[in-house]
């Protein structure tokens, strides 16, 4: 969002400036557009499927002694309903794994960036960590595994997918744009949720 003074600040300040001293809860729609290929690799479509979604918001993670640097910690999941439906998602900042030799270990997906005075945000992939095989960001999409015969693949999202748009004590609003770690399934997902506890 060109224009706009952007602010990374602390957890502290999230919670004095947006009441979110408590997690917030937010329920709403997932949109959706995926590009699909077909058995030899070919283009065959760019279907948009829509999905039930929460959202939640709260404080940063840590873990391991490790210090998080994003303001809030933020996971969008599709609803239990649809976790294997096309186009379903599944998000997170940052998630505590443990580690059975060095034990909690923080890792940090996105670096997110975040203006209070707007609800502006915006946010940047950074760390996919299907390395680590610790992958939290996936999204399902159709894949024809023979000719005619298609199935559900939960995919990880790619390093560089990016999130941006306005969230606030009542509403998110907000949009992915981003590829699959195979770099074949680019795709578009809005995020349009309504604040459910505070």
């Amino acid at each position: 969002m060109k224009g706009l003074a952007t602010f990374v600040i602390t957890a502290a300040t999230w919670a004095a400036t947006t009441v979110a001293a408590i997690a917030l809860d937010y329920t709403g729609i997932a949109t959706t557009q995926v590009q699909v290929l077909n058995v030899y690799g070919q283009i065959v479509g760019q279907p948009v499927f829509q999905t039930e979604v929460s959202v939640r918001i709260g404080p940063g993670q840590e873990g391991g002694g490790q210090v998080k640097y994003n303001p809030f910690n933020l996971t969008i999941n599709s609803s239990l309903a649809y976790s294997n439906a096309y186009g379903a998602i599944s998000i997170a900042s940052a998630l505590i794994n443990a580690d059975p030799t060095a034990g909690p270990l923080l890792v940090q997906y996105w670096t997110i960036a975040y203006n209070p005075a707007t609800g502006a945000t915006n946010a940047t992939l950074t760390n996919p960590a299907n390395e680590l095989a610790f992958a939290s960001n996936l999204i399902n999409v159709p894949r024809e595994i023979a000719p005619n015969f298609v199935s559900t693949f939960p995919l990880g999202m790619a390093q560089g997918t990016v999130l941006s748009g306005v969230i606030n004590t009542n509403t998110v609003d907000v949009t992915i744009t981003g590829n699959t770690l195979d770099a074949a399934h680019p795709f578009i997902t809005r995020i349009q949720a309504n604040v459910t506890t505070q």
